[in-house]
């Protein structure tokens, strides 16, 4: 990222948290420094992406699941019974 052309900004979230937007301008990428072939790159973010979809997906499927197992065994086996969640409030008229 010492690369000439290449500025970063850092944001702080209202949590505490940095983010970076990286700005690039005329960059100039070594040949040792490639990480594809020319003009390959939109390749290796999609195929980087798809991976950090898979591991978010999976942290938050994991998530669901402990916290589902910590419910009662009645909440969690639980049949829907035919009755009405809530009964209908009835509707005041207008005087």
């Amino acid at each position: 990222m010492d690369t000439s052309g290449i500025t970063l900004q850092q944001h702080r979230a209202l949590s505490g948290e940095i983010s970076c937007t990286v700005f690039d301008a005329n960059v100039r990428v070594p040949d040792t420094t490639r990480v594809s072939e020319v003009d390959g790159g939109w390749k290796v973010i999609v195929d980087a992406l798809a991976g950090e979809r898979i591991t978010m997906g999976n942290n938050a499927a994991e998530l669901t699941a402990s916290s589902t197992t910590s419910w009662p065994a009645s909440a969690r086996t639980r049949r829907r019974s035919s009755a009405p969640a809530a009964r209908p409030v009835a509707r005041c008229s207008e005087s």
